[in-house]
């Protein structure tokens, strides 16, 4: 596709060999106006001051970087590593339940007052002192053990394993998110950065044309109403300029937002691994590749992490109904222990050593076994929506991607032809107006057509990718 500086440069060259003054000029002034169509064209094909370029001190950033920075800095995946964390140390506490459970107790004491005492004169005083020791000192070392409390262990133990997995599932679910979002935050602003260049180079250019102009209003070939129609026209593109460099601003904004970073921050994007024309071989090869609507939905129903994630809760709230009904079982438990009491702290091995077996029967506990069962099984129940709204989910954003590809790869043909069309309308323009046969409107009218089909150009290139993107992420697929 050519670019708008290549349009500049082959207009000025052209006008550098057909503007010249009529016959009826006098030779000094063909010579002059030949000086000027002459730096005319030098000017135009000097390169022209890009908005994307990097300033020096902004760092540029690539896709692959900006993703990478995202994986350490998003907070949405710090917060779903955090509930990773907290949901393996569930599966450590379930695992514990069943080991015996040590506890080691120490304490001592001393009596203020006791029974035995004498009775000592000092002079008209006398006091009370006591003859007992009046200190004590004990150690208790006891280990219980459960033995049976009716599954309710290895339930809590399967519940936890099954929600570490649903957690887990549900972080990689949030990092495929926030990566997608990055894509199409980075894609909109090399979008808005694209639009800046080609909304200055057109104003570049319009301010070019007006020297143009103003040097045939000197010489008489145009009328003064030519120059102030082209002086209007800048301000609307220079209007122009100002708009799409705002919207390019936001969208680095927002960028820099999902990676975690300062949305203030200065920064500038770049990645040549993003096409800037999609070939038809790898449109068609896409298409092969993810096959049809049902063979997609297929596949994602089986790998979608957030529908593997809802499953897993399932089964989660399953394990808690068992839980539940462990309390209509007996518990069963082993204990043992060592205890030692002494007024000092020595003949330890007078202390007792014991074991012992206990049994608890629960007979009637108000039906609060009945009300956790029915609530956990209302939890199932909740699950199991849960399933079925994330499946007619994932077929919504299914069925919406590959309308979006579809009505992507049809802005790609439809562009592509539009574009050919505004170039040869706008050639064509060019050379009426500079021989007179056409108005400065019309040769207005076919730059901003040829400047809108160029966006249009670009947009639908990155529009096309987005559909990419959506697809492989509703199907699971995206990486």
């Amino acid at each position: 596709m050519p670019t708008l500086r290549q349009f500049v440069c082959r207009r000025a060259g052209r006008f550098y060999s057909s503007a010249r003054p009529q016959s009826t000029q006098s030779g000094s002034g063909r010579r002059i106006l030949e000086i000027s169509a002459l730096l005319l064209f030098i000017s135009l094909c000097a390169p022209l001051t890009s908005a994307a370029q990097s300033t020096g001190s902004d760092r540029v950033y690539t896709m692959e970087e900006c993703l990478q920075i995202a994986l350490n800095n998003n907070l949405d995946i710090r917060n779903a590593q955090e509930q990773l964390r907290s949901a393996g140390a569930e599966v450590t506490s379930a695992f514990g339940e069943f080991l015996p459970s040590v506890n080691v107790s120490a304490g001592y004491s001393r009596q203020l007052f006791t029974g035995d005492s004498v009775t000592v004169n000092f002079g008209e005083l006398s006091r009370r002192i006591p003859t007992g020791d009046p200190d004590n000192y004990n150690i208790n070392l006891r280990a219980n053990l459960t033995l049976f409390d009716g599954f309710n262990r290895e339930s809590n133990y399967n519940r936890s394993k099954a929600s570490l997995a649903a957690t887990d599932l549900t972080a990689a679910y949030t990092r495929s998110n926030t990566l997608l979002t990055v894509r199409e935050n980075y894609i909109a602003v090399l979008r808005a950065q694209q639009v800046v260049e080609i909304r200055r180079e057109d104003v570049d250019l319009a301010q070019k044309e007006l020297e143009r102009i103003k040097t045939q209003l000197e010489v008489g070939v145009v009328a003064p109403a030519t120059m102030y129609a082209q002086e209007a026209e800048i301000g609307s593109k220079e209007l122009a300029v100002v708009q799409a460099e705002n919207e390019f601003n936001i969208a680095k904004a927002v960028l820099l937002a999902s990676m975690g970073r300062d949305p203030a921050s200065g920064a500038d994007f770049i990645d040549a691994s993003l096409p800037s024309e999609i070939p038809q071989s790898e449109i068609d090869e896409f298409r092969r590749r993810n096959g049809t609507y049902p063979t997609a939905l297929k596949r994602a129903i089986e790998q979608r992490e957030d529908l593997m994630a809802a499953r897993k809760s399932r089964e989660a709230a399953e394990s808690s109904v068992a839980s539940a009904q462990s309390g209509y079982y007996p518990q069963v438990s082993a204990n043992a222990g060592w205890t030692w009491s002494n007024t000092d702290l020595d003949n330890f091995s007078d202390g007792n050593t014991y074991i012992g077996l206990s049994l608890n029967i629960p007979v009637f506990n108000g039906f609060s076994v009945n009300r956790n069962i029915q609530t956990a099984e209302v939890g199932v129940q909740q699950r199991l929506i849960d399933v079925e709204r994330i499946e007619q989910q994932i077929a919504t954003e299914l069925q919406r991607a590959y309308l979006q590809l579809a009505s992507a790869e049809k802005e790609l043909a439809i562009t592509d032809r539009s574009l050919k069309s505004a170039e040869a309308n706008f050639f064509s323009a060019d050379e009426r107006f500079k021989v007179g046969a056409g108005t400065i409107l019309d040769y207005q009218t076919a730059n901003n057509r040829l400047i809108a089909t160029r966006i249009d150009r670009i947009t639908a290139v990155y529009n096309y990718l987005l559909a990419r993107y959506a697809v492989e992420f509703a199907v699971g697929d995206l990486d």
